[in-house]
């Protein structure tokens, strides 16, 4: 699905550094160590992920799996996801009606990085990998020993910690906002955790397992691998989206649609 939902205004990447919670000194500053990722030197002893990946395509359909097929969803959320299931099928988009689903929202993580209407790439650092998206996804795995705090604020990337398990990093990511869409006119809520295990199966695959734990949709955790293609090509897109489909300017006429006249009876501003 790329829908408004899954778009945003580039600037909001600022906004995601600043919220972002305060970390342990152990995650902030990347701890003298030998394990895999947390020197410089480390780095080029790590799996080559380098470029962009994309997710894979159903060759009969042209169209992605949906990430959440056969996950064990409650009854209300499975009747809207097999009402996707059957667009997807089609190759038809479901109607989202009117409100905040339809609206431009910045990027939230619930287990899947993007890769269909995007790309995703990865960036290394001694002490963390990061995982960005076309559409600003933006998360940090910080590597080390250290488990995710017990208490976290609640971000639009969560929280994650990863360490390599030979050439697979495994991450956790806890701290995600309950208010995150899972699906159309249901929020993700609360007590959300994801695991991951990414490993490069060849030069061009990659593979993502996950195990996705959310208690008010989901009736038990769930379990997918979802497989990318490396895309050597591939030259950064921005997305505008969100800039093109503003809703308060009237794409025809360029004009504001809102009335933004003050109201009669606005005191002046202070001096």
């Amino acid at each position: 699905m790329n829908g408004p939902r899954r778009i945003f205004v580039y600037a909001m990447l600022l906004v995601a550094v600043i919220v972002t919670p305060t970390l342990s000194a152990a995650q902030a500053e990347p701890r003298a160590s030998n394990a895999p990722g947390m020197a410089y030197e480390s780095l080029a002893r790590l799996p080559d992920l380098s470029g962009w990946w994309y997710w894979y395509l159903d060759p009969t359909t042209g169209l992605p799996p949906s990430p959440f097929i056969g996950a064990p969803v409650n009854p209300d959320v499975g009747a809207v996801l097999q009402e996707l299931q059957a667009h997807f099928a089609a190759g038809t988009l479901p109607d989202l009606g009117e409100g905040p689903a339809t609206y431009c929202q910045p990027p939230r993580f619930v287990g899947f990085n993007g890769g269909f209407a995007d790309r995703i790439e990865f960036l290394f650092t001694p002490g963390r990998v990061t995982i960005l998206n076309e559409h600003g996804l933006a998360r940090r795995i910080y590597l080390g020993d250290e488990p995710l705090p017990a208490e976290l604020e609640e971000t639009n990337a969560g929280t994650s910690v990863g360490r390599w398990d030979g050439d697979a990093l495994v991450v956790e990511t806890a701290g995600i906002r309950s208010d995150t869409p899972f699906l159309p006119r249901f929020d993700i809520g609360k007590g959300v955790h994801v695991s991951e295990r990414i490993t490069l199966k060849d030069a061009d695959t990659l593979e993502i397992a996950m195990r996705l734990v959310a208690p008010e949709v989901l009736t038990a955790p769930f379990e997918t691998t979802m497989i990318y293609h490396r895309d050597r090509g591939h030259v950064f897109v921005d997305d505008l989206s969100c800039v093109e489909d503003d809703r308060s300017i009237d794409p025809v006429t360029g004009k504001q649609r809102f009335d933004l006249t003050p109201p009669a009876d606005l005191p002046p501003p202070p001096r």
